[in-house]
Parts: structure tokens; sequence; C-alpha cells
């Protein structure tokens, strides 16, 4: 399945003005620089309770590379990519004829890993000399694989999942220097549970931080 297939109109909307601006911003010959690029990693803390049970933990390391042009000096159109990856170990069950669990146990492999783009914008609520904050919201689009083995490396399960998010939404603090900035970002994301191609809430909670370097 192809997630881009579920891109609403309006998102293809704010793509055409993303590269639209982002045109203008690299042919601007004035010394204001207020687009950016953002490298920057984190954890993201998944929604799903049963995640734990494989993965030992809920939350996941998360590298991200976001792009971001203005509109106005306080309203950006902004874009990123995500990709989160995690190793554990699959929890296998024993069922009797009820299907009542009577056993279970851990062995094998089993790896998670998934991409997300993000595109919406970025509205700049405060800006002192050096601190800025900004509010920053849109959707995402999310694709990923998980594949679990038994200890003798035969198949278990795989799966595969991709669709669109309701919406994410954040904060983001910035601290200035120079044509650089440092910046600090806690996101959540809303995971529609009810797409046919996953029956898994993968939305959650992320704390990331990084650089911005503005052009």
């Amino acid at each position: 399945m192809n997630p881009f297939a579920n891109i609403p109109p309006i998102g293809l909307i704010l793509f055409s003005l993303f590269v639209f601006s982002l045109g203008n911003c690299l042919a601007q010959k004035d010394s204001t620089k207020l687009a950016y690029v953002a490298p920057s990693i984190g954890l993201y803390l998944i929604n799903e309770p049963s995640f734990k049970d494989v993965y030992r933990s809920n939350f996941v390391p998360k590298a991200s590379l976001a792009l971001a042009v203005p509109i106005t000096k306080r309203f950006f159109l902004k874009g990123s990519f995500s990709h989160m990856r995690k190793n554990g170990i699959p929890v296998i069950y024993t069922y009797d004829s009820n299907f009542n669990v009577i056993d279970s146990r851990r062995e094998g492999k089993s790896s998670f890993a998934t991409n997300i783009i993000n595109l919406g914008g970025e509205l700049r609520v405060m800006s002192l000399s050096k601190i800025s904050c900004s509010l920053e919201g849109g959707f995402s689009v999310f694709k990923g694989r998980e594949e679990q083995y038994y200890a003798d490396g035969s198949d278990l399960s795989s799966s595969q999942f991709a669709g669109l998010m309701a919406f994410y939404g954040g904060v983001e603090i910035d601290y200035k220097i120079n044509t650089w900035a440092v910046f600090f970002n806690p996101t959540y994301s809303h995971s529609r549970e009810n797409l046919a191609t996953i029956d898994a809430s993968y939305g959650g909670f992320s704390l990331q931080s990084g650089v911005k370097f503005f052009f």
C-alpha cells in the first residue's frame, strides 16, 4: 500500500506552497535568514500498551530532519522526515482448546522500524533577543514494518503498516546563536487506529532536541 495516496487535497496544497516558498528563500537577496534545516534526535513514547511486552519499554529512539520555509516572519510551512527502529524478543503464547492463554515464553528476535513524514505549519508566538517559542501542527503519513523470528531463525510473523495519522502538534523552544540555534521540541502524534492496514496505535509523545541552520 502506498501511504501517500492517503494525503488529503490540503496536503498537496501545503506541499505546493512549501516548494514555492523554498524557491523564494533561495532567491532572496537580503541578509534576513529565516528558512532553516534542522537535524534532531530524541525518544518517542508509543501509545500501544502491548509494545513493551516485546521491546521491554514503549520508548523508541528517533532521528529526524526538518525543513521550514517562511510565509511571513512569524509563520512557517514545515516538513520533517523521521526514522525509528528498535529490536526486541517476541512473546510466544500457548493456548488451550478454548483459546485461553495457558503459557507464554520469550524467545527469538523481533525488529520494529517505521518512517514518519510530518507536513504542517509553525507559528512563532514569542521572540526575544535570543530565545523564541513556537507552536506547530499538521498531519503525519507513516509507513513501517515489524518482523519476528523464532530462536532457530524461522519466521514467526511479519506485518507492514501504512497510513495517515490524524494530526500532530507540539511546542518548539529555540536559543539562537548567530546563524544557527539549538532547540527543544516536545510533540504529540495522534494515530488513527481504524486504518485497514493496522490494528494498533503507533501514535505517541516525542521529545527531541537538535540544531537549526538558517539560510
